[in-house]
Protein backbone atom coordinates (compact mmCIF):
# COMPACT_ATOMS: atom_id res chain seq x y z
CA UNK A 1 0.00 0.00 0.00
CA UNK A 2 1.29 3.78 -1.22
CA UNK A 3 1.77 6.26 1.56
CA UNK A 4 -0.91 9.10 -0.18
CA UNK A 5 0.31 11.79 -1.77
CA UNK A 6 3.34 9.46 -2.67
CA UNK A 7 2.96 9.73 -6.67
CA UNK A 8 2.75 12.95 -6.22
CA UNK A 9 5.72 13.98 -4.44
CA UNK A 10 7.38 11.54 -7.29
CA UNK A 11 6.17 13.68 -9.89
CA UNK A 12 7.46 16.77 -8.32
CA UNK A 13 10.58 15.09 -7.68
CA UNK A 14 11.43 13.82 -11.33
CA UNK A 15 10.53 17.56 -12.37
CA UNK A 16 12.64 19.11 -10.06
CA UNK A 17 15.18 16.93 -11.50
CA UNK A 18 14.40 17.30 -15.07
CA UNK A 19 14.83 21.25 -14.06
CA UNK A 20 18.27 21.20 -12.66
CA UNK A 21 19.37 18.78 -15.57
CA UNK A 22 17.92 21.51 -18.41
CA UNK A 23 19.27 24.56 -16.05
CA UNK A 24 22.98 22.52 -16.32
CA UNK A 25 22.70 21.59 -19.82
CA UNK A 26 21.54 25.48 -20.52
CA UNK A 27 24.86 27.02 -18.86
CA UNK A 28 26.75 24.50 -20.73
CA UNK A 29 25.74 25.71 -23.58
CA UNK A 30 26.04 29.00 -22.96
CA UNK A 31 29.49 28.56 -21.61
CA UNK A 32 30.44 26.75 -25.02
CA UNK A 33 29.21 29.89 -27.06
CA UNK A 34 31.00 32.13 -24.82
CA UNK A 35 34.13 30.27 -25.62
CA UNK A 36 33.64 29.63 -29.50
CA UNK A 37 32.67 33.74 -29.24
CA UNK A 38 36.11 34.80 -27.77
CA UNK A 39 37.94 32.07 -30.25
CA UNK A 40 36.43 34.20 -33.00
CA UNK A 41 33.57 31.75 -34.14
CA UNK A 42 30.56 33.79 -33.86
CA UNK A 43 28.63 31.71 -36.38
CA UNK A 44 29.45 28.25 -34.39
CA UNK A 45 28.48 30.32 -31.33
CA UNK A 46 25.19 31.18 -32.68
CA UNK A 47 24.86 27.45 -33.76
CA UNK A 48 25.19 26.12 -30.69
CA UNK A 49 22.59 28.82 -29.46
CA UNK A 50 20.08 27.57 -32.38
CA UNK A 51 20.65 24.36 -31.89
CA UNK A 52 20.29 24.35 -27.81
CA UNK A 53 18.43 27.50 -27.41
CA UNK A 54 18.99 30.56 -26.00
CA UNK A 55 17.83 31.56 -22.45
CA UNK A 56 15.44 34.52 -21.86
CA UNK A 57 18.46 35.63 -19.19
CA UNK A 58 19.19 39.33 -18.81
CA UNK A 59 22.50 38.14 -17.68
CA UNK A 60 23.45 36.23 -21.46
CA UNK A 61 22.30 39.52 -23.49
CA UNK A 62 26.09 41.05 -24.09
CA UNK A 63 27.18 38.09 -25.04
CA UNK A 64 23.82 37.68 -27.81
CA UNK A 65 24.54 41.24 -29.01
CA UNK A 66 28.44 40.23 -29.77
CA UNK A 67 27.27 37.33 -31.34
CA UNK A 68 25.07 39.08 -33.82
CA UNK A 69 27.24 41.61 -34.08
CA UNK A 70 29.99 39.46 -35.27
CA UNK A 71 27.82 37.22 -37.65
CA UNK A 72 26.31 40.34 -39.45
CA UNK A 73 29.54 41.89 -39.29
CA UNK A 74 31.46 38.93 -41.19
CA UNK A 75 30.90 37.78 -44.80
CA UNK A 76 27.50 37.34 -45.51
CA UNK A 77 28.01 33.60 -46.46
CA UNK A 78 24.53 32.23 -45.47
CA UNK A 79 27.45 30.59 -42.50
CA UNK A 80 25.90 32.35 -39.40
CA UNK A 81 22.97 33.95 -40.62
CA UNK A 82 20.58 31.20 -40.32
CA UNK A 83 21.66 29.98 -36.78
CA UNK A 84 21.64 33.69 -35.52
CA UNK A 85 18.13 34.40 -37.24
CA UNK A 86 17.01 31.08 -35.26
CA UNK A 87 18.62 31.57 -31.69
CA UNK A 88 17.33 35.65 -32.05
CA UNK A 89 13.49 34.37 -32.81
CA UNK A 90 13.83 31.18 -29.83
CA UNK A 91 14.51 33.94 -27.69
CA UNK A 92 12.19 36.27 -28.13
CA UNK A 93 9.48 33.08 -28.28
CA UNK A 94 10.87 32.83 -24.80
CA UNK A 95 10.16 35.89 -23.73
CA UNK A 96 6.73 36.34 -24.55
CA UNK A 97 6.19 33.59 -23.18
CA UNK A 98 7.52 34.40 -19.50
CA UNK A 99 5.42 37.72 -20.20
CA UNK A 100 2.16 36.54 -21.72
CA UNK A 101 -0.36 34.69 -18.99
CA UNK A 102 -1.84 31.59 -20.86
CA UNK A 103 -5.70 31.35 -21.43
CA UNK A 104 -7.63 28.61 -22.07
CA UNK A 105 -10.66 28.26 -24.55
CA UNK A 106 -13.53 29.33 -21.46
CA UNK A 107 -11.25 32.63 -20.62
CA UNK A 108 -10.89 33.88 -23.77
CA UNK A 109 -14.92 33.15 -24.83
CA UNK A 110 -15.64 35.31 -21.45
CA UNK A 111 -14.00 38.45 -23.19
CA UNK A 112 -16.40 40.49 -25.37
CA UNK A 113 -15.26 43.05 -28.16
CA UNK A 114 -15.56 46.39 -27.20
CA UNK A 115 -18.40 48.74 -29.47
CA UNK A 116 -16.74 51.40 -30.26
Amino acid sequence: MKAPGSECLKLQCNEAISNLASNFNLRHYIKHATIEMRSGNAEVAAEILSKHGAPANPAYFTLYKEIAGEVLAGQQDGYGEVELKDFLLKLVVGRCRLRAPRMNRVELASFKPVSG
